[in-house]
Parts: structure tokens; C-alpha cells; sequence
């Protein structure tokens, strides 16, 4: 009997405390946008590195879940990860739409799945928002005032673990 060890990435998207998570870009047609993520958590055997929001993996298989924070004001919106070489989709969530108030949040949730990469390959988180009520800097976060001791926020994640 041994012990297996599979290497993990953690990328998220963060602000520093008391910053908001950004205006989200309405996608009316279609528009998929570019969610931001900017730091690497964890990063066993640095085998990624985050450029332009994008994460390059070696090849390789992958177990992957992501997600955000809730987006602020929208009653339609979805998130996906892609390769950037080809487009293609690596995971996708269902839909979120809110017939409530617009000031009530929609928190979408990526469904787990599992890809290969036959190469070094950029992968990027994406999000598609529409009718929004209003956009303001607390669209892709909102601050959490009453945590007054963070050093920092964390709107968005990817957890990718090699499972080959």
C-alpha cells in the first residue's frame, strides 16, 4: 500500500480588502467575456502559471471545479472554461435565471468534469451576463463590510487536480 499524491492548482480571482469584484460586461448575443483570475493559491510542482487571466497547464489529465461569487444585479448569467487555442468548452454550468428582483444575486456553479490535454495548453474561466437593473463595481463581488480584518477578497476559483 502506498501513497499517491496528485498534483493541485487553486487559481483564484482577488482583490485586496475592500475592493469590489469589478462591472461585468453585458453579453447581449452571445458575448462570452473573460472572468479575471489573477493568483495562483496552490500550485504543487509549479507545473501552471496564470498570463492575461489565462492558465497554462502542461499536458496532461484533469479534474476541475470552478466557480464565482455572485454576480450583482444580472437575472441571466453562466459561466465555462475553455481552451483558448480552439474555443472548445472543458465545462460549463447550467444557466441562471432570476424572474425576482434584480437586486437579489444569481450564484452559478460549474459542473466537475474531467479533461485531457495532449499539449502545454491555456485554459480561461468565462462568464455571459444580460438585463442587468444597474452595473456598478459590485457586479463580479460584492464587498463583505463586515469583515473588517481580511487582507484580501476572493470572488472567483478554479481547483484543478492532474489525474494522470
Amino acid at each position: 500500500m502506498g501513497f499517491s499524491f496528485s498534483p493541485m492548482v487553486v487559481a483564484t480571482y482577488q482583490t485586496s480588502a475592500g475592493t469590489p469584484g469589478g462591472q461585468a460586461t453585458a453579453g447581449f448575443g452571445g458575448a462570452w467575456q473573460t472572468y479575471p483570475i489573477n493568483t495562483l493559491v496552490r500550485n504543487d510542482l509549479d507545473i501552471a502559471s496564470i498570463t492575461s487571466n489565462d492558465i497554462l497547464l502542461p499536458a496532461g489529465t484533469y479534474r476541475i471545479v470552478s466557480g464565482s461569487a455572485f454576480f450583482i444585479h444580472w437575472s441571466r448569467n453562466n459561466l465555462r472554461v475553455i481552451r483558448t487555442d480552439t474555443g472548445a468548452v472543458l465545462t460549463d454550468c447550467m444557466s441562471v435565471y432570476k424572474t425576482e428582483s434584480l437586486d437579489i444575486s444569481a450564484h452559478p456553479q460549474l459542473v466537475p468534469a474531467e479533461f485531457t490535454l495532449q499539449s502545454a495548453t491555456s485554459i480561461r474561466f468565462q462568464y455571459l451576463v444580460a438585463y442587468s437593473s444597474s452595473s456598478d463595481s459590485n457586479d463580479l463581488g460584492y464587498i463583505e463590510t463586515d469583515v473588517t480584518s481580511a487582507s484580501h477578497n476572493i470572488y472567483g476559483y478554479i481547483y484543478l487536480e492532474r489525474i494522470d
